[in-house]
């Protein structure tokens, strides 16, 4: 089936459905934001990104991609950060929390593996 884009951006529907004006599938919309679609709907499920449901599927609308492009995607990783920090970067400090559960993950290895 063919698939196109609506005038004034939305999607246009599969099977020759129905074209919704400023809505997107989560596939459509990982396109736009340049991740994966497994991304995008981990993010869907995880609360980070609103969907509405219409007819069984979940759409993203235009203003929503915009939201999280500017405040998620506008956040830098760590090789990011070494890369603009060259020679004297840092990783960042791990949590009082991170370190409690690394010990306590550390211990179930060793007692699992005898040691």
């Amino acid at each position: 089936m063919a698939r196109g884009r609506a005038a004034g951006g939305g999607r246009a529907a599969e099977g020759g459905g129905v074209a919704l004006e400023g809505y997107y599938t989560t596939t459509e919309a990982a396109g736009l934001l340049g991740l994966r679609a497994p991304t995008v709907r981990d993010a869907v499920r995880r609360g980070r990104l609103a969907v509405e449901r219409v007819g069984g599927r979940n759409l993203v609308t235009t203003a929503e991609i915009e939201r999280y492009r500017m405040e998620v995607l506008g956040t830098r990783g760590w090789e990011e950060r070494k890369a603009d920090a060259g020679a004297d970067a840092t990783p960042p400090a791990m949590g009082a929390g991170a370190r409690v559960r690394q010990r306590a993950y550390r211990a179930r290895q060793r007692a699992r593996s005898g040691a």
